[in-house]
C-alpha cells in the first residue's frame, strides 16, 4: 500500500507555484484559519497542509521580493550593457548563430558595476562557447519569452570567453573528440550519458521525440537507478552506510556532470532520500519520497518546479509507481513478466504525460510501446558504459575507446529502430490520435487477456486493427515526382541549401541540406539513383549534416568541398562518411571545372577568390558555383556575404538563375545583382528560421521577375521554359 498523507500538501503547493498569485495575502489567511482549525481538532494532516501552504506563501514572496529588487531586473531594457555570467545550459547553434543559458554573476551599465542572481539567456555569432564557461557579453538586454524561464535576454555584440569550467567541461570535451570521428548515432552517449544532446542529428531527434524515446536524453531516475544498482551491487546492502554514502556522494558528482536540469534534480532529490533510507535501514516508499521532493522543488526552486521538464518527469514517475505494477502483474497474466514490464511502463508513462505533450509536440507515433520495449534492453549498457568512457576520456583514452566500441553497438540498434519506426504508417499523426490509440491498445490487450486469449494473438490483432485505423486516418503521402524534363530543382530542405543540377546525362548536388532536410525525398521525386558529383560549399550544419540520408539513397561518384574545414566536428564526419561509403572527395578552388562526356565544361567554381581559413570565415570561403545546363546558367552563392559578392563581379557575366547567399540574409550586393540581371532568384530558406530571412532589403537587391523562395513554395523545379512549384 502508498501512503498518499502528503500528496494532498504537494499538490496544493504545486497548484500554488503554477498559478503565481499576485498576493499572497489570501493563502496566508487561508493557512492560519486551517492551521487553528486543525490544532483544535488535533489533525495532524491539516496541521501538515496549513504548514506547507504558509511555507509556500513565505517561499513565493522571497522569491519575488529577490526578482523584483535585483539590479538586473531593473535595468530591462538596456541597449548597452556587459555581463559576465557563467553558461548553465548545453549551447544550441543554429548555422551561425548560439544561445544559452547563463547564470549572471555581475553587469555593468555605464561606470556602475552591479551583482546579480539572475539567469538570461544570452544569443551571440560566431563563438565558440561551451556549457561551463564563464563569459563577458556586450549587447542589448531585453525582456525574455516566458517560455525560456529566465529573466531576461542579452543579444551579445560580442562575447569573450575568460575561462572555462574545470573538470565537467574537460570530461565532455574530452568524450565530445573521441566521438567526433565517428558516426552520427554516436552521439546518441552524451545525450543518454550527460544529458547534452546538442549533437545529435536533427533528424534523429525528431524521430525519437515522434516515437516517445525523447526521454532516454533526459537524465532521470531510470539512470540514477542503474548507477546506485552498480553500487549497491558491488558493495552489497550488508555495508549499508557505506553503500549509501558513496551513492550520495556518485549523485553530487552526476548532477555536477550534468546540470541543474528538471528530470535531474527530481530524480536526485527522490535518490538522496532512498540513500539516506539504507543507511538507516529503514524501508523507503515511492510516493512520500515523490512528494518530498516535489515540495522541496516547490519551495526552494519554483521556477524549476513550473518548467515543462519536471512536470513531465514527475508525471511519468507518479503513472509508473501507481499504475505500473497493477497493470504489469495483469499482463504477466497473458505474456511473460519482463515484457509484461517494460509494456507497462511505457504504456503508463506515454499516457500519463500526454496532456502534457499535446501542449508541446504536435504529431507523435503509434508505435510509441514497441519503440521502448525494442530498445530497453540496450540503455542500461550505454549508461554504464557511456559513463566509464566519460570519465576515462580526459586519463584513460584507450579504456575510453573500448568502452565506446559496446556503446557504438548499441546506440547503432537504437538508430536503426527509429529511423524505421519513423518511416511506417502511424508515425505522423496528431498527438490526440496517436495518445487515443495507445489507450485502445492497453484496453485491447486488458480484454483479450481477461478472457484468457494466447498473449500473442491479442497482441497482434489489436496490432493489426491499429495498423489498419491508423492508415485509414494517416496523412496521405503528398509527394509528387517532379517533371521528367527537370534541368535544375532546389529542393526545399527548410534552414538550409541544396540545389540539383542536370547537364545530359551528368546530375550535381551542391549542398545537402541539415539533417532533418529530407534531402533523400527531394532526390528520391527527381527520379535520381545516382549522382557524379557533390558539391559542399561549406561545412555549417545547414549545408553538409543531410549527407547521411543522401548516401543512404544514392549513389555519389564524387565529392569537392571547400578548403576551409571548419567546423571540426562536420568536416570530420563528413571525412568519416566518406571513408565509410567508399566514396572520393577532395579540396577544390577557384577555377575547379567538371566536364561532361564529350569534354564540354558546363560547371565552375568561381569563389572564393581568397580563402581565409579560420573559424569566423566558413561563410566567407564558401564554395560559390556557376553551372550551365542544356537551356540555363545558373549561380548559386552559398553563404558568400557581401564583400565576397562583389569579388565576383567581372567573373561571371549575365546569368538566368541567382540562389541568393546566405539564405537571404541581410548582406548581399547591390553591385552584383545589377551585373548578373537575373530572371529568376531563388531564395533557399526555412519557414521557422528565426533570423528573419529572407530580409527585405535582400529581396529588394533581387528583385527580378520570379522570385520565388522555399519557404512558401516548397520545391522549385526549372524546366526549359517552366518555373514549377507551389507558388503562382
Amino acid at each position: 500500500m502508498h501512503d498518499y498523507r502528503l500528496t494532498l500538501p504537494a499538490g496544493v503547493l504545486w497548484l500554488m507555484v503554477i498559478v503565481d498569485p499576485s498576493s499572497y495575502f489570501p493563502y496566508v489567511l487561508l493557512a492560519v484559519g486551517i492551521l487553528i482549525v486543525a490544532t483544535l481538532r488535533h489533525c495532524g494532516l491539516a496541521i501538515v497542509l496549513g504548514s506547507v501552504i504558509l511555507a509556500g506563501c513565505i517561499s513565493g514572496s522571497l522569491h519575488r521580493y529577490a526578482h523584483d529588487s535585483d539590479p538586473l531586473i531593473r535595468a530591462i531594457p538596456s541597449d548597452s550593457i556587459m555581463v559576465v555570467a557563467d553558461v548553465q545550459s548545453y549551447p544550441e547553434y543554429r548555422g551561425e548563430q548560439g544561445s544559452a543559458i547563463a547564470q549572471v554573476r555581475s553587469f555593468r551599465r555605464g561606470d556602475y558595476e552591479q551583482g546579480s542572481t539572475q539567469r538570461i539567456r544570452i544569443s551571440w555569432f560566431n563563438q565558440k562557447v561551451q556549457r561551463g564557461d564563464r563569459i563577458r557579453a556586450h549587447g542589448r538586454l531585453i525582456s525574455a519569452q516566458s517560455s525560456d524561464y529566465v529573466a531576461a535576454r542579452l543579444i551579445a555584440q560580442d562575447i569573450d570567453v575568460q575561462s572555462g569550467a574545470a573538470l565537467p567541461a574537460r570530461i565532455r570535451s574530452a568524450l565530445g573528440d573521441l566521438i567526433a570521428s565517428g558516426p552520427q548515432h554516436l552521439q546518441l552517449v552524451p545525450g543518454i550519458v550527460l544529458g547534452d544532446d546538442s549533437q545529435i542529428p536533427a533528424e534523429l531527434v525528431t524521430a525519437m521525440r515522434q516515437e516517445g524515446l525523447s526521454h532516454i536524453t533526459a537524465v532521470s531516475g531510470a539512470h540514477i537507478s542503474i548507477l546506485l544498482s552498480v553500487i549497491f551491487l558491488i558493495i552489497g546492502r550488508r555495508r549499508n552506510r557505506c553503500a549509501a554514502v558513496l551513492s550520495i556522494a556518485t549523485l553530487a558528482d552526476l548532477v555536477f556532470l550534468v546540470g541543474l536540469e528538471p528530470s535531474v534534480v527530481r530524480a536526485a532529490i527522490m535518490g538522496v532520500f532512498v540513500c539516506i533510507a539504507v543507511g538507516m535501514r529503514r524501508p523507503s516508499s515511492a510516493m512520500p519520497l515523490i512528494n518530498i521532493c516535489i515540495m522541496t522543488v516547490c519551495l526552494l526552486a519554483p521556477q524549476l518546479a513550473n518548467r515543462i521538464g519536471f512536470q513531465l518527469s514527475v508525471c511519468a514517475t507518479l503513472a509508473i509507481v501507481l499504475a505500473g505494477p497493477p497493470l504489469s502483474r495483469w499482463l504477466a497474466r497473458g505474456m511473460p513478466r519482463a515484457l509484461a514490464q517494460i509494456l507497462a511502463i511505457s504504456l503508463v508513462a506515454s499516457l500519463a504525460t500526454g496532456p502534457i505533450v499535446v501542449r508541446i509536440q504536435p504529431e507523435s507515433s503509434v508505435w510509441l510501446c514497441l519503440a521502448n520495449i525494442i530498445i530497453s534492453p540496450v540503455i542500461a549498457p550505454i549508461t554504464i558504459f557511456g559513463m566509464m568512457a566519460a570519465i576515462c576520456a580526459p586519463w584513460a583514452v584507450p579504456v575510453a575507446q573500448l568502452c565506446l566500441l559496446v556503446c557504438r553497438c548499441c546506440t547503432a540498434w537504437i538508430y536503426e529502430v527509429v529511423i524505421h519506426l519513423a518511416h511506417l504508417p502511424g508515425s505522423h499523426l496528431p498527438t490526440p490520435l496517436a495518445l487515443a490509440v495507445n489507450a485502445g491498445l492497453v484496453a485491447g490487450i486488458c480484454v483479450f487477456i481477461y478472457f484468457d486469449r494466447a498473449w500473442i494473438c491479442a497482441v497482434g490483432a489489436v496490432a493489426g486493427l491499429s495498423v489498419f485505423g491508423v492508415m485509414a486516418v494517416s496523412r496521405p503521402n503528398t509527394a509528387t515526382v517532379f517533371a521528367d524534363d527537370w534541368q535544375i530543382v532546389q529542393c526545399d530542405v527548410g534552414q538550409g541549401s541544396a540545389m540539383l543540377l542536370r547537364h545530359k546525362e551528368q546530375i550535381v548536388l551542391v549542398d545537402v541540406g541539415p539533417a532533418d532536410g529530407h534531402i533523400g525525398d527531394c532526390v528520391t521525386q527527381a527520379g535520381v539513383t545516382k549522382l557524379d558529383l557533390v558539391i559542399l560549399s561549406h561545412f555549417d550544419s545547414d549545408h553538409v549534416r543531410g549527407f547521411d540520408e543522401l548516401a543512404r539513397e544514392t549513389h555519389i561518384g564524387q565529392v569537392w568541398y571547400s578548403p576551409n574545414m571548419y567546423p571540426y566536428r562536420n568536416s570530420q564526419w563528413i571525412t568519416y562518411l566518406l571513408s565509410s561509403y567508399g566514396i572520393p572527395g577532395r579540396e577544390v578552388v577557384v577555377g575547379e571545372e567538371l566536364a561532361d562526356i564529350s569534354g564540354e565544361k558546363w560547371l565552375r567554381i568561381v569563389g572564393p577568390l581568397v580563402i581565409t581559413g579560420d573559424a569566423q570565415s566558413t561563410n566567407d570561403d564558401s564554395l560559390v558555383v556557376l553551372a550551365h545546363t542544356a537551356d540555363h546558367s545558373v549561380l548559386i552563392l552559398a553563404d558568400a556575404p557581401a564583400q565576397r559578392q562583389r569579388l565576383l563581379r567581372g567573373q561571371v557575366g549575365e546569368v538566368d538563375i541567382v540562389v541568393a547567399g546566405h539564405h537571404g540574409a541581410r548582406d548581399q550586393s547591390q553591385e552584383l545583382a545589377d551585373e548578373l540581371r537575373a530572371q529568376i532568384t531563388i531564395f533557399s530558406v526555412g519557414a521557422t528560421n528565426t533570423y528573419g530571412h529572407p530580409h527585405p532589403d535582400a529581396l529588394r537587391i533581387w528583385q527580378a521577375p520570379i522570385q520565388q523562395r522555399t519557404d512558401q513554395c516548397s520545391d522549385i523545379v526549372i524546366t526549359d521554359t517552366d518555373v514549377l512549384s507551389r507558388c503562382p
